[in-house]
């Protein structure tokens, strides 16, 4: 069930996921062990898309301010994740994409979309916490992924997710890896819907004014699908990674 953070409004969002009460809580874990780097979460990079609005190329390697894209996700992760994986859908992907300290795996399914990859990303975290990021969202912010891990530790929920622009983000949101039985079973049945899966959890949310208030930019969420989001991505990377900024 989504709950917002404290602070945030009481009324429910807009396309909010449905409550469920049936959910089990995972076990709890004290606010104090987040963030603590290479104890109690690993970072999982989703890089299997087949990038068709890109015109097939491939997302992960795309420079923002000099860095590709992939690097950059993988980095804010290395910060606070004691190791990262990356999920790609093919051998060649895999090729591509290894090295630099991440471990690539190909996912058991691939073609099918985010939840069966995140499914194999779950299957090789040995942590309480796992921070998700698709490869081509650049502006990840390990700020931010620290501030929805403590949040999600203090809730005793399964999973946080930021709830920013009209819409949940559930490629890049935290989630404990007791949440993978509920994603075999959707991917069994043939639901391939985050939005599914999500329905069968207890969900966090975590609404943009709560963000705001506690320092971040809620612009860590932005991905890239078209040639001109990757536009509109290079220049908001021009500033955003600017010494100081």
């Amino acid at each position: 069930m989504t709950a917002p953070e404290a602070g945030a409004p009481k009324a429910a969002a807009p396309n909010a996921v449905a409550p469920y009460a049936g959910a089990p809580k995972a076990t709890s874990l004290t606010a104090s062990d987040m963030p603590v780097k290479n104890s109690t979460m690993e970072g999982i990079i989703l890089a299997g898309g087949q990038s068709r609005r890109m015109n097939g190329v491939m997302k992960a390697h795309l420079p923002v301010a000099g860095i590709a894209m992939i690097d950059r996700v993988s980095a804010e992760m290395n910060g606070i994740c004691g190791k990262v994986h990356a999920v790609v859908g093919t051998e060649a992907q895999q090729r591509a994409i290894g090295g630099g300290g991440l471990s690539v795996v190909v996912e058991s399914e691939p073609g099918r979309g985010p939840l069966p990859a995140l499914q194999t990303g779950l299957s090789l975290v040995r942590t309480p916490l796992a921070w998700v990021s698709a490869c081509d969202m650049p502006l990840a912010s390990s700020k931010a992924a620290a501030y929805m891990a403590e949040m999600l530790v203090r809730s005793g929920r399964m999973a946080a997710v930021p709830f920013v622009g009209g819409r949940l983000h559930p490629l890049q949101a935290v989630y404990r890896p007791e949440c993978l039985p509920f994603i075999r079973k959707c991917v069994s049945a043939g639901e391939l819907r985050m939005n599914a899966f999500l329905e069968t959890v207890d969900v966090l949310q975590i609404t943009e004014n709560v963000l705001e208030e506690a320092g971040i930019d809620a612009r860590f969420v932005i991905n890239v699908n078209r040639p001109e989001e990757y536009e509109q991505i290079c220049r908001i990377g021009n500033e955003f990674f600017q010494p100081n900024a």
